[in-house]
């Protein structure tokens, strides 16, 4: 069977997988293959490849496999292998039937306006790594459309592999994803994707600065009552810093756990702290972090312009004035116009920035517990 792509029978079977009847009793897996890739000889390569799924029903993701093939005494290692679950309207400008994966840090390279719009759904950095949702619990894989305005019509799966050879000579790998559905009759809660951009807002960076979004804006995600929070990332471009968050209770106060990746910048404690933007982590609450109603969860970051980073550059509209503010980003160099530094903000291409809440939660059992075994069974 090609391994570069998915066969059209795993097509066919992943969009039986969908539309499986209830009464089926081995809920269908979906079985995807990240295309052989070659790494050059000390070399690190980030690549990304998207899949479309034919389907308009959700998929109850329940537990997921991922295997790494071309590891043993190679001399290459994986450094992430992240798996996300695209989110936004306009899936038909991904690549198509990609035949290979394509070199982009962090998948800033490919895709529509809104790539930033995905839901990280399952990692790795092993050989062979297992994951499962909490029992009771289901991650619904959401069929979104190919054009706005257009019915849901597909499954749109993005994967960013990292690796590096640190062998003299190039060596291939590849990947293996099985995703599982949740069996009929066990899911209690589905968990619903959160995804908040206030703080984009606050993202203001004049060249050779450093900015932070909380001076300009008090970003919050508040729950719509009662919820248990399930997993929470961060998300940025290629100059953010850094990324917090912390939960804060009726009063506004601070409030336990603070036990993330202390802030690098101010050396405050975290719920979920993040450095890196092409792999930032998550954070997961197996059990659930109950977050009630008058709580919130406040988040930021930190970003540079010509530091660690070169500087953003733009074309110079006015004489003597920087280029670029919020909502109006600096229009990219071109022939003819003058390129000068520019202030960063928030934008869709790969050379604006971005913040971003992420993450899952679920509708807390009455009484505000997150325990939801003894609750009626959704699917």
């Amino acid at each position: 069977m090609p391994h570069r792509l998915l066969t059209l029978t795993a097509l066919f079977l992943a969009s039986l997988a969908f539309v499986a009847p209830a009464a089926a009793k081995t809920p269908r897996p979906l079985k995807l293959r990240f295309p052989r890739t070659v790494v050059e000889a000390r070399r690190n390569v980030e690549a990304c490849f998207f899949v479309r799924l034919p389907a308009t029903e959700p998929f109850d993701l329940s537990s997921w496999q991922i295997t790494q093939q071309g590891f043993s005494g190679t001399g290459v290692a994986i450094t992430h292998f992240l798996v996300y679950l695209y989110t936004g309207e306009r899936a038909g400008e991904f690549p198509q039937r990609q035949k290979q994966a394509i070199e982009s840090r962090a998948c800033l390279d490919l895709g529509p306006p809104d790539r930033d719009a995905r839901q990280l759904i399952a990692s790795a950095n092993t050989a062979s790594t297992r994951g499962a949702v909490t029992p009771g619990l289901s991650l619904p894989l959401t069929p979104t459309p190919s054009a706005p305005g257009g019915a849901p019509d597909g499954i749109g799966i993005l994967i960013d592999a990292n690796w590096t050879n640190g062998a003299p000579v190039p060596r291939a790998v590849s990947a293996r994803l099985v995703l599982t559905a949740a069996t009929p009759g066990t899911v209690h809660r589905r968990l619903t994707p959160i995804l908040a951009r206030d703080a984009e807002a606050g993202i203001d960076v004049p060249p050779f600065g450093i900015g932070a979004t909380d001076s300009l804006v008090d970003a919050r995600w508040r729950p719509p009552g009662d919820v248990c929070l399930y997993d929470i990332t961060g998300k940025t471009h290629v100059r953010g810093r850094f990324f917090a968050v912390e939960a804060r209770d009726a009063a506004d106060q601070p409030r336990a756990p603070l036990d993330g990746l202390r802030h690098v910048f101010t050396g405050a404690p975290t719920l979920f702290g993040a450095p890196d933007y092409t792999d930032p982590g998550t954070r997961r609450f197996p059990q659930g972090l109950l977050l009630g109603a008058s709580e919130s969860l406040r988040y930021g970051c930190w970003h540079e312009n010509g530091d660690l980073r070169p500087a953003r550059l733009g074309c110079e509209e006015t004489p003597g004035a920087v280029p670029g503010a919020p909502g109006a980003p600096a229009a990219e160099c071109r022939p003819g116009c003058t390129c000068v530094p520019a202030n960063v903000v928030a934008g869709s291409t790969p050379d604006d920035e971005a913040c971003a809440l992420a993450g899952f939660f679920y509708d807390a059992a009455p009484g505000g517990s997150c325990d939801v075994s003894s609750l009626p069974a959704v699917n």
